[in-house]
Formats: C-alpha cells, structure tokens, sequence
C-alpha cells in the first residue's frame, strides 16, 4: 500500500476582478470597528494578485494614505447571490456571513485569527479588506520543506489551536481547517481565514448541525468522516479532525487517505489495524515521537470517541518543551 506523494489540491479559480467601479460602504452590515480608514476601493493601490477563488481573488493592496498592505477579498456580487462559483458549481460559501463572523471575532481579537480591516460593496462585488499575512499559506510553506520537524509544527499548530478555541468560545466552527486556510504572519504566526463556510453553533447546547451529502462544508481530504457521509455532526468534533490532518501534513508532508471512509483504502486500513500500523506500512513509525502519535492517534478516531480541543491543549506533546 503506498504513501500519498502530494499534498491535496487547493482548488484555487481563476478571474480577474481589479476593474474600479463605483463603490459605497457594505450596506447589509453595520459599519466596522477595526482600525484601517474606511473608504472605497479607489483608496488602495493593487499590487498582485495572491490567490483566486471560487467566485473572485485574493489581491494584495496597498492605502494610498498609509502605505499599509492588506489582503482584499474581491468576490463577485451575482455569483454570490446565485450561490454559484466561476464555473457555474453551486457553492456554500458565503461573503456576507464571513464579514459578520470576522466581525464579531474583532470584538475580542485573536493573533491567530486574520483581522478584517474593512468592508466594501460596488455594483458588481464584495469587497473585503484584511490584514495581509506576508508568508503566505500554509500549504506553500509545508509544500517546500516537505515535512516540518516537530518543534516547528508544533510552534504553528499551538496557534491554530489558540485561535479555533477563540472561535469555539464565540461559538464559531470554522469548517473548513485546512492548509490553505492558515496563513503566515512576517514572524510565523500562523493566522486562521477564509471563514465563507463557517458557522455559529446551534443555539441548543450540544445540537448537531444537520448532515447533508450535497451541502457538505470543506474539503474532502480535511473532512471528518461523519460529515463525507452526510451524517449530523457537531462543527467542534468536525474542526478537531480537520486539525488533525493539518497536523498530520506538518509532520510528515503529505495526507494520510483522500478521504475518510471505507472506500478509501488507507483509511479503511488505519481504521481496522491503527494509525502506527498505516505509518509502519510506509516504514515511518519511528519517524516522530510517541507523544506526537499519541496525539493523532486521538484525534483521527471516530466523533464520539475524538479528543476535544481541550484535551489537544493538555495533551503531553502540546506541552512539552520546544
């Protein structure tokens, strides 16, 4: 049975959105609190682009008056009203509900969540403006080392556990943890974004969200098993396995199965005969500490029997020494 040999695709889509239009300030949110100036888009100077998206980019942006970059979200206006992406699939995320999210995230700011600096609706987009995490996702980041050493993954992990926990104690679920959505601050700090899937938590304690096949958030290869098949799941165990598998990645540069299910052969075995047995097939059982299997091990089991995200926090590999 061989080892995956890449990383999972990031499925960024391609469009060009630069274009100056008319602008005005987001009309379905109420005015934000964070600290750039407010303004319309004529204010920032685009530099790059950084990334696309299913309904837009990602560009970097520089304020006319202060000279600061930011990252600019650009989505098109019809397209997020159709529930569409470029190509015409129907999607889930939604730009108006990630603005109110990051906004409520700002009452109480997190370093490891991404700030929005400002919102901006034109005729034709919705524009989003945040601060600009200058080392780039994740994913790039393993990609080139190929596999982190633990310190260093564990330095990256602690703050993408440090800001979830942020969210969850807003009752926040992300849903949709991923390399790609973790980025790089100058000095490392890892930064949560990209929340157009995320969701409040059921106001009733403990509810589940409702399962579904066709409206299932995130990406196959970060998402939990009773999520693939459509079951309700609750969004703080779906998170828990999504960080799983950032982990996993960290440690050794590639993901454990496509997807979690029986069809999917890695997975069917590392369910039948354990996490180690999978690592010793691919001959790197020995390749991290105890504490650090331990841990996935915990992680990648099934919802009910899943370590929380307080336990990931006091679990021995979190606390151990760098």
């Amino acid at each position: 049975m061989g080892q995956p040999n890449h990383l999972p695709s990031s499925g960024h889509q391609a469009t060009t959105l630069l274009a100056p239009t008319r602008s005005k300030p987001l009309q379905t949110l109420p005015p934000s609190s964070a600290a750039a100036p407010k303004s319309d888009l004529s204010a920032y100077e685009p530099v790059k682009t950084l990334r696309k998206t299913l309904q837009g980019s990602v560009v970097l942006m520089r304020h006319r008056s202060t000279g600061v970059r930011y990252a600019v979200k650009i989505a098109q206006k019809r397209l997020v009203n159709a529930g569409r992406s470029l190509s015409g699939v129907r999607v889930c995320e939604n730009i108006q509900q990630e603005v109110a999210l990051l906004r409520d995230l700002s009452r109480t700011p997190c370093a490891n969540i991404i700030q929005m600096a400002d919102c901006i609706e034109d005729d034709d987009r919705y524009i989003v403006v945040m601060e600009y995490a200058a080392r780039g996702e994740l994913f790039d980041f393993v990609e080139e080392r190929g596999m982190l050493t633990e310190p260093k993954a564990r330095q990256i992990f602690a703050g993408v556990v440090h800001g979830l926990e942020s969210m969850h104690n807003r009752s926040i679920c992300h849903l949709d943890l991923s390399l790609e959505n973790i980025l790089l601050a100058d000095d490392a700090t890892p930064k949560i974004c990209d929340l157009g899937l995320a969701r409040r938590l059921p106001p009733a304690s403990g509810a589940p969200f409702q399962g579904s096949i066709s409206t299932r958030p995130g990406k196959l290869s970060y998402m939990a098993p009773e999520v693939y098949v459509g079951r309700d799941f609750h969004g703080t165990q779906a998170d828990v396995w999504s960080l799983g598998i950032v982990l996993f990645i960290m440690l050794f540069g590639f993901p454990p199965f496509e997807i979690a299910d029986s069809s999917d052969i890695r997975y069917d075995f590392m369910q039948r005969r354990g996490l180690r047995a999978l690592l010793d097939e691919w001959k790197l059982g020995s390749h991290v500490s105890r504490d650090a299997l331990d841990l996935l091990a915990a992680i990648l089991r099934p919802a009910h029997s899943r370590i929380t995200l307080a336990g990931i926090m006091r679990h021995p590999w979190m606390t151990r020494a760098a």
